[in-house]
This record gives structure tokens, C-alpha cells and sequence, in this order.
């Protein structure tokens, strides 16, 4: 039974961080969360500071807000490698836009990335001379 309990605290720990962390990664205070979760604000506070354990349809509300599987969300172990900040602002700015936005982004993404190799390019061919 002990191990029962054990293991139960540190899912509620796991849990408490990962929202804490993956919300401050997306650089989201702890007002738009609970907008985007649609949970009020002393609640995502009480999560956070672990004096309150989420529901299952709560958790459920806040891995969607957080853009995350309950899976991820929920494990040990972060299931997916960590990504740059700057890249889970850009997939949380992404994440509820219409598809013709997100493809016009990544049109966008990748002229920009080819000017830039272009640029570093034509350093390289001056500084050869």
C-alpha cells in the first residue's frame, strides 16, 4: 500500500511541474492558461503549488490548453526531447490557427531560412577571396 501512495505523489509532483514548466515554456501566464483551459485561476494556482490534485477531465482540459498529450503530460519522463523555447512559442502561436495561416508560416519559415543560408553563403565566398 505504501508504494501505492508513493506512487501517487509523485505523479502529483510529475504533474504539478510539468504544467508549471511547460506553461512558462509557451509563455503563458497562469490567466491564460486557465482561459485556455477554461478552469478558473485559483485553480491552476492550487495545481501548480500543489495543494490541489486535477481531475482526470481537468487534466484532460489542461494538456490541451498546454498543447500536450495527457500522456506527456502525466509520464515520469518527458516522452519527447525537449524543445527550444523559441519553438514552443512559435507551435503555441500555430497551434490554434487555420491551416492556410500554418502553411503561409512555414512559406514564410523557410524564405527565411534560405535568405539567411544565402547570406551566410556569400560571406563565405568574400571572406575566400
Amino acid at each position: 500500500m505504501m508504494g501505492g501512495k508513493s506512487r501517487t505523489y509523485g505523479i502529483a509532483t510529475t504533474l504539478r511541474q510539468r504544467i508549471r514548466e511547460r506553461r512558462a515554456a509557451l509563455g503563458l501566464t497562469q490567466e491564460q492558461l486557465c482561459e485556455r483551459a477554461q478552469i478558473s485561476i485559483d485553480a491552476v494556482s492550487r495545481i501548480e503549488s500543489g495543494l490541489r490534485v486535477p481531475s482526470l477531465p481537468t487534466i484532460e482540459r489542461l494538456a490541451r490548453a498546454l498543447n500536450m498529450s495527457v500522456a506527456a503530460l502525466i509520464a515520469d519522463k518527458d516522452p519527447l526531447p525537449s524543445k527550444r523555447p523559441e519553438l514552443e512559442r512559435i507551435t503555441h502561436l500555430l497551434a490554434d490557427a487555420p491551416s492556410e495561416v500554418v502553411v503561409g508560416a512555414e512559406s514564410i519559415i523557410r524564405a527565411f531560412i534560405g535568405a539567411v543560408d544565402d547570406v551566410a553563403k556569400a560571406r563565405q565566398e568574400i571572406s575566400s577571396k
